[in-house]
């Protein structure tokens, strides 16, 4: 494409000459100035070349570009009409594409899908964190641990509801993989493919729950069986009579429940064992409650003290008592 031949303004005359000759040649040698003096004479708007933020001056650019809008990056960075116009491009780019693309990238060079799974950069992380702070790891600090669980707190719900939604879209192929890279990082790290496998882990969960009374360990624990079992025969008397008259709506939450045959009619991809809203039977008075404080196994598994709820709920609920697990549903509702 043949470059534009430029129209001189000072002399009002067509030259035969492109931006640089024109400014090397005419400007210099007809009229004794530079391109700026020629650009601020002849084609300069009024406001032009002040920041539109601060009003101080802003470099020149060229002939085609005129002035710089802003005088700085900051300044560009909290305008209104430079973040309007990057979140358009943004939400005009095809993300599954590109991101795809830097995955083929990142494989190709470092052989791995992100920059930041390569061990090079993960120590240059580390480094610098210690070299700070003193720890390895930023969420180790103190003032990042309270952030975040500030922010988790406060989003409790929505980010819940969110991983909920994200887990359920998943079909099983996806559940695979998503398992299977797991288990490699896992082994990877620590030669198990599970945690819970890992001596350390292990033993941290058990001291966690031995201080705070819920591990039971010796004779106690052996008793706890027994009564659990106690428990389980009474309970089993009244599953089917508890079953026939429930509405089909968890007891705690009034949420619909889903069998497990309804669920694989919705969800036909997808294992029964991900349906989170399952009927399962809940004892209100938890069986480990009425251990500690010794009630009757009989009054545990009685019919008044059963209810049907959803899985998650049942798992949600663990060890509270129904007057506990409510009071905490409330308390979330109010955060």
């Amino acid at each position: 494409m043949e470059k534009e031949k430029i129209f001189c303004k000072l002399c009002n005359c067509q030259t035969n000459l492109t931006i640089d000759l024109f400014s090397r040649y005419h400007l210099k040698k007809y009229h004794n100035i530079n391109l700026k003096e020629y650009y601020d004479k002849c084609i300069k708007k009024e406001d032009e070349g002040k920041c539109i933020s601060c009003k101080k001056e802003t470099p020149f650019l060229g002939y085609y570009k005129g002035y710089q809008t802003y005088c700085c990056l900051k300044h560009s960075q909290k305008s209104q009409i430079v973040r309007d116009k990057i979140s358009k491009s943004f939400n005009s780019r095809d993300k599954k594409l590109e991101n795809n693309k830097r995955k083929l990238t990142n494989l190709k060079r470092y052989n791995v899908e992100n920059v930041s799974q390569t061990n090079e950069i993960k120590d240059q992380k580390s480094k610098s964190v210690e070299k700070r702070y003193g720890v390895i790891h930023n969420f180790l600090i103190e003032s990042c641990k309270k952030a975040r669980w500030k922010v988790l707190n406060q989003n409790k719900e929505e980010i819940n509801e969110k991983r909920k939604d994200f887990w359920r879209r998943l079909n099983d192929e996806e559940l695979n993989v998503i398992n299977d890279n797991r288990k490699y990082t896992n082994v990877k790290k620590y030669g198990k493919e599970y945690v819970a496998q890992v001596k350390e882990f292990k033993d941290k969960g058990r001291k966690t729950h031995e201080n705070n009374g819920s591990w039971l360990v010796g004779i106690k624990k052996t008793e706890y069986q027994k009564y659990r079992h106690l428990v389980r025969l009474e309970t089993n008397k009244h599953i089917s009579r508890l079953l026939r008259l429930n509405d089909g709506y968890d007891y705690y939450t009034s949420e619909k429940l889903v069998t497990n045959k309804e669920y694989q009619l919705i969800k036909p991809n997808l294992h029964y064992g991900t349906n989170p809203l399952q009927p399962t039977i809940d004892h209100k008075i938890s069986i480990y409650y009425g251990f500690i404080n010794n009630i009757d196994p009989k009054e545990i598994g009685s019919f008044k003290n059963l209810c049907v709820c959803s899985r998650i709920i049942n798992s949600m609920k663990n060890r509270l008592t129904e007057k506990e697990y409510r009071e905490k549903l409330n308390g979330n509702k109010k955060n």
